[in-house]
């Protein structure tokens, strides 16, 4: 399935695809738009990798 996403990106000229994730699930996007932005809060803790991130709402 990604090879193929990469076929129909070079085909239209598009050099790089984004990867994306929803559900789960791993898969190349060529852009995103969004009109409605959401919040969000980062926490991180020492001695610790990586963040947690809560979702604030509109």
């Amino acid at each position: 399935m990604v090879d193929i996403a990469h076929d129909l990106a070079g085909a239209q000229g598009i050099d790089t695809l984004l990867p994306a994730l929803f559900r789960g699930v791993e898969f190349d996007c060529i852009y995103t738009y969004d009109t409605l932005s959401r919040d969000t809060m980062a926490y991180e803790y020492p001695y610790r990798n990586g963040a947690e991130a809560e979702d604030l709402g509109m």
